[in-house]
């Protein structure tokens, strides 16, 4: 094996049998390649989640089978669109601002196709993210930030098992994308050429209106307030506003104005042109999930949002797997529903979901 990506590798020798979640496109088209020429046994599978997507299963299975791969596909449609699709429109209709990527990576990519790696005698499920999942010195298994920085996904990848990532490897975490890409056209991959994807693979900025067509419960209206409690107008539904908006309100106070509370159970929405009302100091996340052994209280570097600049500040474990989150200096637009991951340097340490404010 090239010593480059022993480290990535760790606990495979050539000819092991892996499984690569595999799209067709050029991340993971690449990482497949790569296995091969390390010389693992290389079998791909595709998930196909939505009910209209045969047209990109049908381009996965072929490209994987002229390389000579062995192909699964997967119909995932129902379970994704119940769990993730339909579970983000709940979130939306709660008050929430989801992030739909982060629990993919936890029920579907780490977990279902980690599952169905294991059921075909595969020694590890190989994935395209520009992450790295590493043993260390003490055979711990660590999550640590891409060296790509501009693709860099551990931030989506916070709530995974640490279980889960110990039978996954992650080759391109190790690349930067212009190496996959000229790396891609040298080993002449079909998807050397192809378009970038995008992040979230439903509905985009339009995710609130894609969802609210599919599914049953309908936006329900309600005020915009503003900082006294005075009505300002009337929102057509929570589930398409989040903290921070600025534009698409249609509320006209002669000067910025922000959103800067959404109550899910009164439905108001409050607008404020004062900006210091979007700053916050602490937090609490639920649900956390700890990469690592930790004190009770330790300093880490937090980001609350995929994009945002890490902010240091102190995590103190609460008993009902919350954490209580106090910065040093405060975040801007902390949104109910995001993830507050935690970091030490390129170490991901673990992370929860923001919960509502009181």
């Amino acid at each position: 094996m090239l010593k480059e990506y022993e480290s990535v590798f760790f606990g495979l020798k050539p000819g092991d049998k892996v499984m690569v979640a595999y799209s067709g496109g050029v991340d993971s088209a690449y990482a497949a390649a790569l296995c091969r020429d390390l010389g693992f046994q290389v079998e791909t599978v595709t998930m196909s989640l939505f009910a209209d997507a045969k047209e990109t299963a049908e381009f996965a299975e072929r490209t994987a089978l002229a390389a000579g791969y062995v192909h699964h596909t997967l119909d995932l449609s129902a379970e994704f669109r119940e769990e993730i699709m339909h579970h983000t429109w709940r979130q939306y209709s709660a008050g929430l601002t989801p992030n739909p990527c982060a629990v993919c990576n936890i029920k579907f990519k780490f977990g279902r196709l980690k599952e169905f790696a294991e059921s075909q005698g595969c020694k590890a499920l190989i994935t395209g993210h520009y992450a790295r999942i590493l043993q260390n010195e003490s055979g711990e298994i660590e999550l640590r930030k891409g060296v790509c920085e501009e693709k860099d996904q551990s931030y989506f990848l916070f709530g995974v098992p640490n279980d889960a990532l110990a039978f996954c490897r992650t080759p391109l975490g190790i690349l930067q994308k212009t190496e996959v890409r000229s790396g891609a056209a040298e080993k002449k991959l079909e998807a050397a050429k192809s378009k970038e994807s995008q992040d979230v693979c439903f509905g985009g900025d339009s995710m609130p209106e894609t969802l609210s067509a599919m599914f049953p419960e309908p936006p329900e209206t309600g005020n915009f307030l503003s900082d006294e409690g005075k009505i300002l107008g009337q929102h057509k539904g929570i589930q398409f506003y989040t903290i921070g908006q600025r534009k698409g309100t249609g509320i006209a106070l002669g000067c910025p104005a922000y959103i800067t509370t959404i109550n899910g159970e009164t439905r108001e929405i409050t607008i404020s042109t004062d900006s210091a009302k979007l700053l916050r100091t602490e937090l609490t996340a639920i649900d956390c999930n700890f990469q690592t052994a930790l004190p009770e209280e330790f300093t880490a570097e937090i980001r609350i949002r995929y994009r945002s600049r890490a902010v240091t500040g102190t995590v103190i474990k609460q008993n009902d797997n919350s954490c209580k989150v106090i910065f040093s200096d405060a975040v801007r637009a902390a949104a109910p529903g995001q993830a507050a991951v935690f970091c030490s340097g390129d170490k991901v340490l673990g992370g929860g979901w923001i919960a509502p404010f009181v």
